[in-house]
């Protein structure tokens, strides 16, 4: 999920659902940009929720690639395995 945490409404939320759907060991990749515009890319729960998103996909993921740090302004590409069970049963 490249370049949409930013952008969505409930951050947060959209990352428990991904989650919840994705089987123990089964990869998510992501990252986190913060751009500081006029333009208004980033939606204000975007810029809110941000470090609750970063600290659940930290508790969550043991990353594989990329760095993850809950106080980056910017979360490069980082890809993170699932650690606990919860995903799909089928």
């Amino acid at each position: 999920m490249q370049e949409a945490f930013e952008h969505l409404h409930a951050p947060c939320r959209m990352a428990e659902y991904l989650l919840d759907h994705l089987n123990p060991g089964g990869v998510f990749a992501f990252d986190y940009i913060r751009k500081d515009d006029e333009l208004g890319h980033d939606t204000p729960a975007g810029m809110h929720e941000r470090i609750d998103t970063l600290a659940y996909l930290a508790r969550e993921l043991d990353i594989r690639h990329g760095v993850l740090r809950v106080g980056l302004d910017t979360v490069s590409l980082c890809a993170g395995a699932r650690r606990r069970a919860g995903g799909r049963t089928a």
